[in-house]
């Protein structure tokens, strides 16, 4: 297995990061004032899940003396075809579970 490195770590916590952010802030506008906003609640479980597939599959580590822009582009780039399509799956799943949360409270009812 690949050692996690510090891109590894960057994407995966600033993803999974976002769909916690995001999920709190449903979470409290759900609680305090009734509404929720249903395209963030099914993106919230997206964002999270690709964050776990990248820690769990940490692509290719970019070499050192490269810019941010670089350094992405070899990150997602130069990962391995199993692990983009892990990357996929996860966020397949992520939106799965945000459709879910959306058809429990009532969208797709109305």
């Amino acid at each position: 297995m690949t050692p996690i490195g510090s891109m590894t770590r960057l994407v995966g916590f600033s993803l999974v990061g976002i769909g916690v952010a995001i999920g709190a802030l449903n979470w409290a506008s759900l609680t305090w004032w009734n509404t929720y906003y249903p395209k963030l609640l099914a993106s919230a479980p997206v964002f999270g899940m690709i964050g776990l597939g990248v820690f769990a599959f940490p692509g290719v580590e970019p070499p050192d003396g490269l810019d941010p822009g670089a350094r992405s582009r070899h990150f997602f780039g130069k990962a391995p075809l199993l692990h983009k399509i892990a990357w996929a799956v996860s966020g397949i799943i992520g939106l799965a579970a945000g459709g879910y949360a959306l058809h429990r409270l009532g969208y797709f009812g109305r």
